[in-house]
């Protein structure tokens, strides 16, 4: 067997491994055995359907728990020691230090942000789920940026009312990005330039969790440049090997 062969085998295996010992992990898990049944169908459909959705999430398929966010005790066969303090950390105001517990690059970039300190003063402030949803499965549609901003940035209250469409633009513009940055990661063979993209990706996404909207806008059309001029690269990469 060549290494190539013997390298992909043992990563199967891997693979196979870890499934398992998630598979064994999930089924010790009270939360998901009692929220999987199909009597909340008929009994709360509101829960069923919501366990439904955290499932084909991407947190319910990297095997994180329910508790992971929620807190409770998942070992626990007792209705109120298992559901102790679980609303609690998905509370609106402690929603960002819930995420940021696992996603510590995106909450140290909200963290300064003005939003984040009206949502800790107030509470009437977007946050992570306001665009991501609650397990990350809406998709990141730019209307749901423009629509969520328009409810404080318009003419009626003057405060910001061009930043919608700025945002909506913005985000645009960072789809586009995130295509040409697959194909450029999958053909470039320059590891200088692509350490130039990355960097800047990082800068944008940092931006971007930050609402910064004049500094993400600027480092967006730099790396569209970058990316435009490499993309032409990768197409002929690409044609060589097809």
């Amino acid at each position: 067997m060549n290494p190539v062969d013997l390298l992909n085998r043992s990563i199967m295996v891997a693979a196979v491994l870890l499934a398992g010992i998630a598979t064994s992990v999930m089924a010790e898990d009270s939360c998901m055995e009692c929220h999987k049944s199909e009597t909340y169908r008929i009994e709360n459909k509101k829960l069923y359907e919501y366990f439904q959705r955290y499932q084909g999430s991407v947190h319910g398929l990297l095997g994180v728990g329910c508790a992971d966010c929620h807190g409770g005790d998942p070992q626990s066969t007792d209705l109120s020691a298992a559901h102790e303090g679980v609303m609690e950390k998905v509370s609106y105001r402690n929603i960002p230090d819930t995420c940021g517990s696992c996603h510590e690059t995106q909450w140290e970039s909200f963290r300064d942000s003005k939003h984040n300190q009206v949502l800790k003063n107030e509470g009437g402030a977007p946050n992570c789920v306001t665009c991501h949803g609650s397990m990350d499965v809406d998709v990141y549609f730019t209307s749901i940026v423009k629509n969520t901003c328009v409810l404080c940035h318009n003419e009626e209250t003057g405060n910001g009312p061009d930043i919608p469409a700025q945002a909506e633009h913005i985000l645009s513009q960072i789809n586009v990005i995130k295509g040409y940055r697959g194909l450029v990661q999958k053909y470039s063979e320059d590891p200088k330039v692509m350490a130039k993209i990355e960097n800047s990706y990082e800068r944008v996404t940092h931006y971007w969790h930050g609402f910064d909207l004049h500094k993400v806008e600027v480092e967006t059309e730099y790396l569209l440049r970058m990316l435009r001029e490499e993309k032409v690269k990768a197409l002929e990469k690409k044609r060589q090997h097809d």
